[in-house]
């Protein structure tokens, strides 16, 4: 499971850093030849949908499976067997 949220991670990185330079210096209408209204929309569009589903995915699977990334869960559990 860590391997899996390792390479979710990696690749939330990746969009986040190509968002992040795309958004600074107005990638969409330098490189892609767009309108200023599409750039604005597209800083509109990272700000608010991106970043947020970024740090969403990133923890998401730590949040619905906690016991799958505690180190130490199964000696505790089997302590308090005993």
């Amino acid at each position: 499971m860590k391997k899996n949220q390792r390479i979710i991670d990696v690749l939330l990185a990746i969009v986040f850093v190509f968002g992040f330079v795309m958004t600074v210096s107005d990638g969409f209408k330098e490189f892609f030849g767009c309108t200023q209204a599409v750039q604005y929309l597209a800083n509109f569009i990272y700000i608010v949908v991106v970043l947020p589903a970024c740090i969403t995915c990133s923890s998401f699977p730590q949040w619905v499976n906690p016991e799958l990334f505690c180190e130490g869960t199964d000696s505790a559990a089997e302590e308090r067997k005993v």
